[in-house]
């Protein structure tokens, strides 16, 4: 029995010492397994959605599509007010041309008459381009004749008046020999004598036209203003404020007034230039429509061929239509958006009556508001990014109602796919 006891101890000890390893083995595993998850959870890889993975995604594209689509559709509606207003005005009734043609050619005057027809063939078509060609055929019958020629130019000399070509030319022939301010001054006098009524206005630019014979720039300007006035087109604020430049000899005022008066005789003719001379309150006005007329008729200005000329006719028979309207147009032109201006009134002045009132209206100036986009242009585009952009909306005009609805399709298409694509993957990020 002593014999056994040291053995069981021992085995009893062996014993111990194995569960005591077996446990020591058991926490080390522990702590090892408890050790290494951290390991492992810091050594995964983090999922995150940010623009840097987009194109892993293969998103890019689509998100180019969608911007491109949005960016168009917002550039076509956002022309609505100006596209509804260009349309209404195509939609209008075309001005009378047989009509104002057959009016001017039965009154004498002849130039008016070829202007206007020759701004009339671009807008008529069918059996109205047939009887407005045969008004132009009887009314360059009429000038072309040779005894009429001379007889216009003569009683133009004689009496310092002219309705047509021939006899302006006339009156400012005398005029420049000095002649034409004599024979005025001599009618004023004569007039003064009998019953005691001069004008103030012709006898103020005979006298600066005898004392600026030599400069034949201001002489023209006088000749073309007395003729105005003798055919009742110089208003009468316009006539005050000449007899004050010519009384005061103010050359400087004088000087700019002359080069706009010949600016227009040059490229509308003298005969269209005392007819629209109605218009101009003050000499600024007579300045606005020269430079129309500079940039509508061109570099050309040949007064004998004018009715060959189509810019030349576009810019007298938009004036001569719109009148005062068609004026005040003109000058409340921004610097720099004078070209859509001028079409503007020309569109206007084809439609007559109508025009007229679209310009009273406002329906003008909600064709002419400047769009967004033209910003966004000038920063790439060097040259005239208004006029650029306004011709290519223009041309959108006739498919405008399919196109919205179009593009608007376009752009739900592909935010639905983004959105399919996209928000499961933020989902699972």
């Amino acid at each position: 029995m002593k014999s056994r006891l040291p053995l069981l101890i021992k085995l009893r000890g062996k014993g111990d010492a194995n569960a005591a390893a077996a446990a020591q083995a058991d926490r080390s595993k522990m702590n090892e397994q408890v050790g290494r998850a951290p390991a492992a959870e810091e050594s995964k890889p983090r999922r995150s959605f940010s623009i840097l993975n987009l194109r892993t995604m293969g998103l890019g594209f689509a998100l180019l599509r969608t911007f491109i689509a949005a960016f168009v559709l917002w550039v076509v509606v956002a022309d609505t007010g100006a596209r509804i207003a260009r349309q209404q005005l195509a939609a209008m009734d075309s001005f009378d041309y047989v009509k104002e043609v057959r009016t001017l050619r039965e009154k004498g005057r002849l130039a008016e008459a070829l202007l206007v027809g020759r701004e009339g063939i671009d807008h008529l078509r069918g059996e109205e381009l047939a009887k407005l060609t045969d008004e132009l055929r009887k009314a360059e019958d009429e000038q072309s004749s040779v005894i009429g020629k001379l007889r216009r130019a003569g009683v133009g000399a004689i009496t310092g008046q002219g309705s047509d070509l021939e006899s302006a030319v006339g009156a400012i022939g005398a005029d420049l020999f000095i002649v034409g301010d004599v024979r005025d001054l001599l009618i004023q006098g004569s007039k003064l004598i009998v019953d005691g009524d001069v004008d103030p206005v012709i006898t103020a630019l005979s006298g600066l036209g005898v004392v600026t014979t030599i400069a034949p720039e201001i002489d023209i300007a006088a000749a073309i203003l007395k003729i105005a006035r003798k055919t009742g087109t110089l208003g009468k604020s316009l006539s005050q404020k000449v007899v004050k430049l010519a009384r005061e000899r103010a050359i400087g005022p004088l000087k700019e007034l002359a080069s706009s008066a010949a600016t227009m005789a040059t490229k509308l003719g003298p005969a269209g230039t005392v007819r629209l001379l109605r218009l101009a309150d003050e000499p600024a006005d007579i300045a606005h429509m020269a430079r129309f007329a500079e940039r509508v008729a061109g570099t050309s200005g040949d007064a004998a061929h004018l009715a060959g000329n189509a810019g030349a006719a576009k810019a007298f028979s938009a004036l001569h239509i719109t009148g005062k309207d068609g004026l005040e147009l003109l000058k409340n032109a921004p610097k720099g958006a004078e070209a859509a201006h001028d079409a503007a009134l020309i569109a206007a002045a084809s439609k007559g009556t109508q025009g007229i009132s679209f310009i009273r209206s406002g329906g003008v100036q909600r064709m002419l508001r400047p769009h967004a986009v033209i910003g966004v242009v000038k920063a790439f585009y060097k040259g005239n990014a208004e006029q650029l952009v306004r011709g290519i909306l223009a041309t959108l005009d006739g498919i405008s109602w399919w196109l919205i609805p179009a593009l608007g399709t376009w752009l739900v298409v592909e935010l639905y796919w983004l959105y399919r694509r996209v928000v499961p993957k933020i989902a699972g990020a």
